[in-house]
This record gives structure tokens, C-alpha cells and sequence, in this order.
């Protein structure tokens, strides 16, 4: 892929436009808090193990449940994005469950937890890269090199779940688990790769900060990356305690990013009626979303997910969970969801470019998630 070579923007230099995303304190909370957030769960289960329970508990009560519902809110309230990918409301799901069924009845329940923990990966991955890439759009950076610019975000990453993968644990979250035979030297030889990678991206960016042109929070926002893939897939001996601290952070980051997505494609923080109006000349009634995603109405954006995602799970578990295997029925649920995440959050999708802010002369990136 052809570079891009354009000039760093007046605006930049010095440090004037720090790249944010909406304001230091979404950003700072959504960058820093969420990282402390999970590393100080697992640091409280590393010391105090009896407290596992509840804090996982409260992971998916809090945060898991509700980011799936997260998806949700986009698929199932925005028309635009319900009539392009109507798909994932008809037969996708459809094939999903057949397929873990199948994966569950033919190999064992061990082939979903490794497919769970290979696939949430790459989701994780995935997702931080997408958001990676909205901090540069924000910051008015320019990449030289997509192509190269992705194998050093993604260096650490693929480093840790190598790692975790040559540890050969035999369970994860209570169940079964196979993961791939890795050598540890193929491990140390990634884990230089991965450190040469880190120390080409601080070059760059003291190249950056000697022409004024350092874009804060992109920095910001890397460095948390690498901590938290580093933290949860290397530093921590535990798998379990390691994926806590990642989900959490992941999960967090995924309901604010859709918040604040919602919030600036239905008009910021403000009812967005254009010039249409009704028969009675009146502005428009705004809709749903469009309401639910003022900054005013956080909270009740914020308590409608949890509460949905509550009722779902709770008649989950008292009905089909009843009779089907639970981990059928949940990671079927989180493999439609990763399904689903990799369709609507496309950039190549016009209406995406356009509410996140790219510029068509930027690469696409695949999607957000």
C-alpha cells in the first residue's frame, strides 16, 4: 500500500490539538481509567483469590452483559445500520448456534473455551486497533505506512496470547481447554520482536516530539495497549486473573467508544432535528436514539443497558440455560457479537467514515472491533 506524505497540520504543532477524542475527561477516563479499572481487579484477585467470584460477577454483571447489549443499540435502534446488516438479525444467528452446537456435540465443550479464548483475542486486538486508528484520525496524524504501522500495534499482542498459548493451561473459566503447542524459543523470539517493535514506535515518536508534532493521547492510548496486553497475557501467571483484567478494560472501553459513536452520529449533545419537519410544521420528533444518546440522558442510556442486559441473562439462565449446556448458549451469544462487531464497525462504510471522522485519502481499516 502506497504511503501518505503530508504535512503535519499548523494546528498540531506544539502540542495544540492533542488528538482527543471528545474531552480530557471522556478521554483520560476512557484511555487511563480504564486501564486502572482492570489492572486493579486483578491485582485484588492476584492477593485475596476468595474475591474471584464476585469480581467476576460484577465483570459481566456491570460490564459484560452490558457491552454486549452495547452492540445492540446500534443494530436493533438505528435504522440506517439495522437495514444494511439485516443479516445479523436473520440467518446469522441462525448459523452461529448451529455451529457451536455442532463444535460442542462433535469435539467437546473444550473446542468453544479454545475457540473463546483464541477469538476474543484477536476481538481485543482487533478492537484496540480500530481504536487506535480513531486517536490518529483526532490527532490529524497521518500514517506513513498502514501496512507496518498495524504489525508493530499488534507485535505485543501476538507476543502475549503466544505466551499464553506455550503455558498449555488445561482450564480456563472453569472449563476444559486446549491451547496450541508453542515452543517458549518461539515465544522469546516474538517477545524481540515484540521489543524492537516498541522501540521503533518510541523513536518515532521522540521524531515526533522534536518537530512539536507529538499527538498526546494517540501516544497515550498505545502505551495503554501495550501495558494491558503485556499485563494480562504475560505479567500475570494466572490465565484467569489475566483475562479479567483485559476483559474489564476491553469491555469499558466498548460501551463508552459505542456511547460516544451514538453520540456523535445523532448530533452531538443536542437533539439534531436538520430542517425536516411534521405536517404541523413543527421540528421532528427526535428518536430514540438520537434521545437516549444526549449527554444528558447518559445515565438513562447507561441503566436502560444494564438493565436490558440484566432481564436477558437472568430469563436466560432460568429458561434455555435450563436445558442447554450454558456454555453452548453464552458463547453463542459472544460469537454472534464478534460476528456482528466486525460488520457494522467497517470503516469502509461511508456513514462509519463519516461520523468517526476519517478522511477518504486514509486506508481502511477493517473494522473497529
Amino acid at each position: 500500500m502506497s504511503s501518505i506524505t503530508t504535512p503535519a497540520p499548523a494546528a498540531f504543532v506544539g502540542g495544540a490539538n492533542p488528538g482527543l477524542l471528545r474531552s480530557w475527561n471522556f478521554d483520560t477516563t476512557f484511555v487511563i481509567g480504564t486501564l486502572a479499572i482492570g489492572l486493579t481487579a486483578a491485582a485484588i484477585v492476584t492477593l485475596r483469590p476468595a474475591l474471584w467470584i464476585p469480581i467476576l460477577l460484577a465483570d459481566l454483571w456491570l460490564l459484560g452483559y452490558h457491552h454486549v447489549v452495547s452492540t445492540y443499540t446500534r443494530l436493533f435502534l438505528d435504522g440506517q445500520t439495522r437495514a444494511e446488516h439485516r443479516a445479523m438479525l436473520t440467518w446469522v444467528p441462525v448459523v452461529v448456534v448451529i455451529a457451536v452446537v455442532a463444535v460442542g456435540a462433535g469435539l467437546g465443550f473444550w473446542a468453544l473455551t479454545t475457540t473463546y479464548l483464541y477469538w476474543q483475542w484477536w476481538h481485543y486486538s482487533r478492537q484496540s486497533w480500530g481504536v487506535s486508528r480513531t486517536y490518529s484520525v483526532a490527532s490529524e496524524g497521518r500514517v506513513p505506512n498502514h501496512r507496518t504501522s498495524q504489525a508493530l500495534f499488534l507485535a505485543v499482542p501476538v507476543w502475549g496470547i503466544l505466551w499464553r498459548s506455550a503455558q498449555g493451561s488445561e482450564t480456563f473459566l472453569g472449563a476444559d481447554l486446549w491451547t496450541v503447542p508453542v515452543p517458549w524459543s518461539v515465544v522469546h523470539i516474538a517477545g524481540l520482536i515484540a521489543l524492537g517493535a516498541v522501540l521503533w514506535q518510541v523513536a518515532a515518536w521522540a521524531w515526533s516530539a522534536r518537530r512539536g508534532a507529538l499527538p498526546t493521547m494517540h501516544v497515550l492510548y498505545t502505551v495503554s495497549h501495550l501495558v494491558i496486553f503485556t499485563a494480562a497475557y504475560v505479567l500475570i501467571p494466572d490465565i484467569n486473573y489475566g483475562w479479567l483484567a483485559i476483559n474489564i478494560w476491553h469491555n469499558a472501553q466498548y460501551i463508552a467508544f459505542v456511547w460516544y459513536f451514538n453520540n456523535k452520529r445523532h448530533g452531538g449533545d443536542k437533539h439534531a432535528s436538520g430542517t425536516a419537519t411534521e405536517l404541523d410544521g413543527s421540528p421532528p420528533r427526535p428518536r430514540l436514539i438520537e434521545r437516549l444518546s444526549q449527554r444528558s440522558n447518559l445515565a438513562t442510556y447507561l441503566g436502560g443497558c444494564v438493565l436490558a442486559s440484566t432481564v436477558l441473562y437472568v430469563t436466560l439462565g432460568a429458561t434455555i440455560v435450563t436445558i442447554v449446556p450454558a456454555i453452548v448458549v453464552y458463547q453463542a451469544i459472544n460469537f454472534h457479537h464478534y460476528v456482528v462487531d466486525s460488520a457494522i464497525w467497517k470503516v469502509r462504510s461511508e456513514s462509519n467514515r463519516r461520523t468517526i471522522g476519517f478522511v477518504p485519502s486514509l486506508p481502511t481499516i477493517g473494522h473497529h472491533d
